[in-house]
């Protein structure tokens, strides 16, 4: 045999020598590192513990992979297909933040029963679900008289101009303004009454409320039939499948409000399949009130919008933009690209 050492040179050998321990030690640090740079254990990823404000997502190659709850201010967007995983990730996700007796805000545009299973698990008594489970009412009428203008102007989708939308405004606040002076309950059926503005006048007279002179003047300027708009799409609500447990009046209600500083869970199941128009509407007016109340109460909440074609629209993008400052850690999952081009277009 021939010795091949005496045709190599030592300088070689001991480049070569380096170079294989060198490639020996970045194998060891992959294998036991992710790609965040924190050392793991071998532990199966449903016993992983690595610390309370990380969020294990899943693998990379042969590494785990692990999100900060920091990361989801940030804003997280899931892709995913029937199938893919998507929705387990979400529960992942929710699971690890409800451990950390965070609030969660599920809005979900494809319901499933296994989700609501599972968030009721893990809540226990703190889980609130509308249109699933228990069923609750959700109180969007509660607030003052701007937060809950908007949460109503919003059931209305398309305006004939501004103008319209504008007197319809100016009006709903009007009469939410009296129904709160006067210390009534505000529900749907009493906002229907005092849109006819003869109804308001009358009511006004004999209540002797500063607000009747504001109101003589819509009377002598606007015509009724500028506000039939909001009158039919509120009424249209009221005596939908739900009206029940919108109208304002379901003493067990979802209040947003209660739900963030209780460390609460609440799932909004939307049925977007068998009532679309409804769907969108109700994703939109929970958006808004979302919005209004991080704002006042300005503490962490993990917020899922699941499905978010269904009720997609400017106020997700604003939520997302401005909630971050209020405490918002925000996840919207949805099947593909296509999905958002369909609705930016």
């Amino acid at each position: 045999m021939i010795d091949i050492t005496h045709h190599i040179d030592k300088n070689t050998l001991l480049v070569a020598g380096i170079i294989l321990i060198i490639v020996l030690l970045l194998y060891l640090i992959q294998k036991f590192t992710n790609e965040k740079g924190v050392i793991i254990s071998n532990s199966n990823k449903e016993d992983l513990e690595i610390e309370k404000t990380e969020v294990n997502i899943g693998k990379s190659y042969s590494n785990n992979f692990n999100l900060d709850f920091k990361d989801f201010s940030k804003f997280c967007l899931i892709f995913g297909s029937t199938g893919s995983g998507k929705t387990v990730t979400i529960k992942n996700i929710v699971s690890k933040f409800i451990t950390a007796n965070y609030p969660v805000i599920y809005v979900d545009g494809k319901p499933s029963d296994s989700v609501v299973n599972f968030l009721d698990s893990k809540a226990h008594n703190k889980f609130y679900g509308f249109n699933c489970h228990n069923n609750y009412g959700y109180d969007f009428l509660r607030g003052t008289p701007s937060e809950v203008k908007d949460r109503i102007i919003c059931i209305k989708d398309q305006w004939e101009s501004d103008y319209y939308k504008t007197v319809s405004s100016d009006y709903i606040q009007l009469v939410l303004r009296f129904l709160i002076e006067s210390e009534s309950q505000i529900t749907l059926n009493s906002i229907l009454q005092l849109l006819n503005i003869k109804e308001f006048l009358k009511v006004l007279r004999n209540s002797k409320s500063e607000l009747i002179h504001k109101v003589v003047y819509f009377a002598d300027n606007v015509k009724e039939s500028e506000l039939k708009g909001l009158y039919s799409h509120l009424s249209l609500v009221l005596n939908s499948d739900f009206g029940c447990f919108l109208d304002g009046s379901n003493e067990d209600a979802i209040n947003l409000e209660e739900v963030i500083n209780s460390n609460a869970v609440a799932y909004f199941a939307l049925p977007a399949l068998k009532f679309p128009e409804f769907s969108s509407f109700i994703g939109k007016v929970v958006i808004n009130d979302i919005k209004s109340t991080i704002e006042k109460v300005r503490k962490p909440v993990l917020i899922i919008f699941d499905e978010f074609s269904v009720f997609a629209g400017s106020q997700v993008l604003n939520l997302i933009n401005q909630g971050r400052e209020f405490g918002a850690h925000t996840i919207v999952g949805t099947q593909s690209v296509e999905d958002l081009k369909e609705w930016s277009s």
